[in-house]
């Protein structure tokens, strides 16, 4: 819930309807709280990762490193920034949409893996014309699909940095329990 807490969010339209959203999710574990279990089945703590991604250069290092190490897996380039997958995108927009849509490294959201990458790309924009702010949508609009693309898969890599890095401060095994999440350690 803290997500929607900690940073303003300019991007969200309906920041408060998502941050309600992911309270009532949150809700559902109640049942695992009330078991009365000899250990705790379920632990729920700040993890503060907006912050984090603004502040904090470890995280923002992480988290480019997790973009440049899958997209370079993929395309076959040697990245050293999520900058230089940006220029690529960019410059090389057929190359990058057919390694994408090759390995369905796209997920729109609320989207199942293996959605045709034309009907992802659509499904995103329509996403991103309900959910985001005018502001946002006024920025995308000048991107190609290349960039959208690229960008809608650094928005599913973000949480998933989060989830290893908590994962192994905790020593804890992250759980997977979204098949668009599960996905990227599949392929």
């Amino acid at each position: 819930m803290l997500p929607w807490l900690e940073a303003d969010r300019r991007e969200e339209r309906f920041r408060h309807v998502l941050w309600l959203e992911t309270c009532h999710a949150l809700l559902h574990l109640k049942p695992l709280v009330d078991a009365n279990l000899p250990s705790p089945p379920v632990l729920v703590f700040p993890s503060w990762e907006k912050t984090l991604e603004q502040q904090d250069a470890t995280t923002r290092e992480g988290i480019d490193k997790l973009v440049v190490s899958l997209l370079s897996r993929f395309l076959k380039v040697s990245f050293s920034t999520v900058d230089e997958c940006v220029r690529y995108a960019q410059k090389c927009p057929d190359e990058f949409l057919g390694v994408i849509d090759q390995n369905a490294l796209f997920v729109p959201p609320e989207g199942a893996v293996g959605t045709p990458l034309k009907a992802a790309i659509k499904a995103y924009k329509t996403s991103i014309q309900t959910w985001r702010s005018p502001e946002f949508v006024a920025m995308v609009q000048g991107w190609n699909d290349a960039e959208l693309v690229l960008n809608g898969v650094i928005e599913r890599l973000v949480p998933q940095y989060h989830l290893l890095d908590n994962a192994d401060n905790l020593s804890a095994q992250p759980m997977l329990c979204l098949a668009a999440h599960e996905h990227y350690y599949t392929v």
